[in-house]
């Protein structure tokens, strides 16, 4: 066990890992990084399906929305056309209202929450939600409280993941030199990318399964569950005086 935690700290030449440094502010992805809210958005798919006459896509099939916009999906898995897209997307939205409280915060996760509050790290979300239903979602799972800023979709849902991400900074009052972004999927790295912070890609979530997938993004680390999460942070955040808190 110890030789797998130490080999994680390791550049990995499989993974392209970067240089350590030390990071003060963590932004998290939700949906599949935080909360697997993927029982609310399998039913809320379902109620789309039903709702508009549309045949029902695999359930394989369904564990790619996650992640991506729902505009995006819908035209993609339902080859819905764009203005049909949006009307999906708006009653989706409408049937999570409610639907986000089926789910459930990945294990470590609020543990990893209090470790970086107590190490004085600024902490975000960034999402493609709606802001107000992100907000809905971690106060439900009691996340909520360890956030310094939640940033999603306006009403005019014209923001994309880079500019989330530049919002919540700026919110902050942070730099970006000292930010990462966690994430699971592709789209929560290209993000990182055009915001100018760094990414690690979490294989727990839906979007990434295997590091491989993602090593053009070039992530500074990759992370199977919290565990790792923590053990990198702690390694990069300072404070070590004390020994490995998990």
């Amino acid at each position: 066990m110890m030789k797998r935690l130490i080999n994680l700290l390791k550049i990995d030449l499989n993974r392209r890992i970067k240089m350590p440094k030390q990071y003060q502010t963590i932004l998290f992805d939700l949906d599949g990084t935080l909360v697997d809210t993927s029982p609310g958005i399998f039913k809320a798919i379902r109620h789309v399906e039903k709702v508009m006459g549309l045949a029902p896509i695999k359930k394989e099939e369904m564990r790619k929305f996650i992640g991506p916009p729902p505009v995006y999906s819908y035209q993609n898995f339902h080859h819905l056309t764009e203005e049909d897209a949006w009307k999906a997307k708006k009653i989706q939205h409408e049937y999570l209202i409610e639907g986000c409280k089926n789910g459930k915060v990945y294990p470590g996760i609020i543990r990893l929450l209090k470790f970086l509050k107590e190490e004085n790290c600024h902490v975000a979300t960034t999402t493609l939600k709606k802001e107000t239903s992100a907000h809905r979602v971690l106060s439900h799972f009691q996340l909520e409280e360890y956030m310094d800023t939640i940033v999603g979709l306006d009403a005019e849902e014209t923001l994309t993941k880079a500019d989330t991400i530049s919002i919540a900074l700026e919110r902050m009052g942070v730099s970006k030199d000292s930010a990462v972004l966690v994430g699971d999927s592709r789209y929560d790295g290209e993000g990182a990318i055009q915001a100018g912070v760094d990414f690690i890609p979490v294989t727990y979530g839906f979007g990434i399964t295997d590091p491989e997938q993602v090593i053009d993004l070039n992530p500074v680390f990759c992370a199977s569950n919290a565990r790792e999460l923590m053990l990198y942070f702690w390694s990069h955040i300072g404070k070590k005086e004390e020994g490995y808190p998990y």
